[in-house]
């Protein structure tokens, strides 16, 4: 029985760890997040999806058979509420953000990942644990301080500003105005300060957010914040 799941596993996992790998350059110069379940998600959503698949496929073909299928619809309930109960409350809380220098870092990595896939003769457990030694060491020196280099930034959004500080791996965000905005803010969150944050800093994370006005819209802006960030205290200057 173990056989047969190490040869199960072994392949995907050999196979996932090099994707991941592949993977990490584009999202880290993009300003994309790399959530930390997604390996073992990936593994445990495939089996899941093909049982959903199935007894969707049957329940649909009884049904127009006029056949009973309840005992599926049952059964498929069930699949279902298992995969949400297993699923993490706070995605947020398990995304891997690096700044967008350690780019170069993770095309290192692959250069080294496509030796080990392609020139090390060794067997498939020896190349899973190369593999993913090498994945989790370069997202460790990634999250090294040595690759951010600014302190503080300061973005635009029509005539107003947002300016973030960065200190002992703290962000602070001092608005100007911009969340006052109605218009157009969720695209300007989710595109441009986002991405900005993660390409910067390496981090969602606020520490501290100082807002200009206590309105309605600031509320309302700020909670499309919290959809995209992690916020700690909120403070208002007015």
């Amino acid at each position: 029985m173990l056989q047969k799941i190490a040869r199960y596993l072994l392949p995907a996992l050999r196979i996932q760890f090099f994707l991941t790998l592949l993977s990490m350059p584009i999202l880290v110069w993009w300003g994309l997040p790399v959530s930390s379940l997604s390996i073992i998600g990936n593994l445990v959503f495939a089996p899941f999806l093909t049982i959903f698949l199935f007894l969707s496929s049957l329940i649909f073909f009884l049904e127009l058979a006029c056949l009973p299928n309840i005992w599926l619809i049952f059964m498929l309930e069930k699949i279902t509420a298992i995969w949400l109960n297993i699923n993490p409350h706070n995605p947020k809380n398990y995304l891997l953000l690096f700044p967008k220098m350690t780019s170069m870092l993770f095309i290192i990595t692959i250069l080294i990942a496509s030796y080990i896939m392609s020139y090390l003769h060794a067997n498939k457990t020896k190349q899973v644990i190369a593999l993913g030694t090498l994945l989790l060491t370069s997202c460790a020196v990634a999250k090294l301080p040595i690759w951010i280099t600014r302190s503080s930034i300061t973005i635009q959004y029509r005539h107003k500003s947002l300016k973030i500080d960065y200190l002992a791996g703290n962000l602070t965000i001092h608005d100007d105005g911009v969340l006052n905005y109605y218009a157009g803010i969720e695209n300007w969150i989710n595109y441009t300060l986002s991405p900005t944050l993660i390409k910067t800093f390496g981090t969602i994370k606020i520490q501290d957010l100082y807002l200009c006005k206590n309105t309605k819209t600031t509320n309302r802006n700020l909670e499309l914040l919290k959809n995209s960030l992690i916020i700690g205290n909120i403070h208002f200057k007015n």
